[in-house]
């Protein structure tokens, strides 16, 4: 009867981390990632773009990484502008995310690169997200983004 019941003690966390999905979050890590539209403005207002943004991020056993990018065709240009820049920390869950990054390259508001970056939104088909770079820029956007945590 005694080893019964040790022997019980010893399953009971693998039974718990079994039935709770643990393991596939520690295999498999979490992601975020989206292709929505929206709006850039830049420092002070001094120019705004309609614009889509990219975006994936993903975080295993390390941290964040990832990348995403922003294009605009504006109407006007004869090329598309665009902006881009890579996650290095953050976090993700199954609703909701909170990413850490650097700009490093800018063609819409032309600001200096290197730059911190923060993008955050709520998952879901009607997602929102929102990215604000420490230059000044900031970007409201909406559409499907996907998210396993």
């Amino acid at each position: 009867m005694k080893s019964k019941c040790m022997l019980f003690l010893i399953l009971l966390p693998l039974i718990h981390v079994l039935l709770s999905g643990s393991i596939s979050k520690v295999a498999f890590g979490s992601d975020a990632s989206g292709s929505v539209s929206g709006d850039i403005s830049c420092t002070n207002g001094s120019a705004s773009f309609q614009s889509n943004l990219s975006f994936s991020a993903f975080m295993s056993a390390a941290p964040v990484y990832g990348n995403w990018e922003i294009t605009s065709d504006n109407g006007s240009s004869s090329r598309t502008l665009y902006t881009a820049g890579y996650f290095n920390g953050g976090n993700l869950g199954d609703q909701v995310f909170d990413l850490e990054g650097t700009e490093t390259s800018d063609d819409l508001c032309a600001t200096q690169i290197p730059s911190a970056i923060t993008l955050s939104g709520v998952c879901g088909p009607t997602g929102t997200l929102q990215i604000n770079s420490n230059n000044g820029w900031t970007g409201e956007f909406r559409g499907n983004i996907e998210c396993t945590g």
